[in-house]
């Protein structure tokens, strides 16, 4: 199972001083991890941060979640050094994975919901989950959507909690997004 750093970038200062933040975080993680960005503002304002990816991209490889709305958002994010994607369906009922396809082989993954259909799953890369195990525990549907398509692709789910680590394991997911002063932890849990 892998381990993958989150930073959650959200009404960030001025470039600098965000950069200079960022920068305190990439110490703690290896040049050769990936780095899963959670752009606050991008999801819930349309205002991705582009330069932070292109500073973050020069030292590691970055999947960004920050909510396309369009094929050019998902392009933007490559654009700016993302080697994957991913698209949270709500924002963006329209979008087309086959379109953006035929621009980019890099990955692309989406947000697991209850309304897609399965045509939808089957274009992308992976699912990433954020569900807590609460919700995937006393919502059954979540829970059979959890078990089928991590036997389809590759599934990530955010965890906080290091205790819940077994609880993933039984889905079979291939890797945990983990806020980045905690990936250290889960990845010497894990290795036990």
């Amino acid at each position: 199972m892998e381990i993958i750093p989150l930073i959650r970038l959200e009404e960030a200062g001025t470039l600098d001083e965000t950069l200079a933040a960022i920068e305190e975080l990439l110490k703690q993680i290896d040049e050769n991890k990936t780095i899963y960005i959670l752009d606050i503002d991008g999801i819930e304002k349309n205002e991705p941060n582009l330069d932070i990816y292109q500073r973050i991209s020069n030292s590691h490889d970055i999947w960004v979640d920050n909510g396309p709305c369009n094929i050019g958002d998902a392009v933007d994010a490559f654009m700016a050094g993302a080697t994957k994607v991913t698209i949270i369906r709500e924002l963006c009922p329209q979008i087309k994975i086959s379109e953006i396809r035929e621009i980019t082989e890099n990955e692309i993954y989406a947000d697991l919901a209850l309304d897609q259909e399965d045509i939808f799953y089957q274009e992308i890369d992976g699912i990433v989950n954020f569900n807590d195990r609460k919700k995937i525990e006393f919502d059954q549907r979540y829970n059979s959507l959890l078990s089928q398509y991590s036997t389809k692709n590759k599934l990530y789910c955010y965890e906080s909690n290091i205790e819940n680590i077994s609880f993933w394991k039984k889905y079979n997911i291939t890797g945990l997004l983990v806020d980045v002063d905690k990936h250290k932890e889960f990845e010497n849990a894990i290795r036990i």
